[in-house]
Formats: C-alpha cells, structure tokens, sequence
C-alpha cells in the first residue's frame, strides 16, 4: 500500500466535525504538530565487546567459547 502525504486542511476539519458532531476542539488537536515536524533522536554511544558477545551468543547458541 503507497503512503500518502496529504495533510488535513481546516476545511475538511470542519466538515468532518459537523458530520460527525464531535467539538471543534478535539478536531483541532490533529491541526497541531506532525509527526514530520519532529527531527529524530539521535546520540553516540561507545561500543561495549562484552555486551556484544553475549548478545551474539544468545542468537547464536551453537556458538561456544
């Protein structure tokens, strides 16, 4: 299934509210931010062997040292 980027515009907010007779404040709340708005979190962390030997061998539980 494609991913569209239609946005809602205010219009179509008001038409929906009073189709579905929900308050315009509950509508507007979709208004606000999108979640394309927001940039993502991202940070460095310093690797940890030990940490990354055990994980291995938790998937690879035919592998012995």
């Amino acid at each position: 299934m494609a991913k569209s980027n239609k946005t809602l515009t205010p219009e179509y907010l008001d038409w929906h509210a009073k189709l579905t007779g929900l308050p315009k404040a509950v509508i507007s709340i979709s208004e606000k931010s999108q979640a394309s708005d927001f940039k993502p979190i991202t940070f460095e962390v310093k690797p940890d062997s030990e940490l990354i030997i055990k994980s291995i061998l938790e998937y690879f539980t035919y592998l012995k040292f």
